[in-house]
């Protein structure tokens, strides 16, 4: 299958390395600054390096406008299953040639519990 380090993603132009498929592996990006995502299928490897074997992910950021501007935008996050709670905070400016983006995202995220007293390995 298409797993494990077959599919390389490819956030803003950079590949990343800290990133392996499975089904506790997440990627290392921040889901808010997200504009387009374009999947590549097939071998990559030329333009991605070994691991775009099977094709690549990749994230592209909000463009930058053409006129000057200021503006921004504040997003509250909430989920259920591990009591997530935070907040994004984007503000750009663009004036003349100089353009700035900038974002802060904090989560806070509470214990997941398990419904037993121990656990045996095997």
């Amino acid at each position: 299958g298409l797993g494990f380090n077959r599919i390389a993603v490819a956030d803003k132009g950079v590949v990343q390395q800290n990133q392996q498929w499975g089904a506790d592996h997440g990627l290392d990006i921040d889901q808010y600054d997200v504009d387009k995502v374009f999947i590549h299928k097939g071998p990559m490897s030329l333009f991605y390096g070994s691991d775009a074997i099977g094709g690549v992910i990749e994230i592209l950021p909000v463009d930058v406008p053409s006129e000057n501007m200021v503006w921004g935008d504040v997003s509250l996050i909430a989920k259920s299953n591990n009591n997530l709670s935070g907040i994004t905070a984007m503000t750009s400016v663009k004036r003349g040639r100089w353009f700035f983006r900038g974002r802060l995202t904090a989560q806070r995220f509470a214990d997941y519990r398990v419904p037993v007293d121990t656990v045996t390995y095997l």
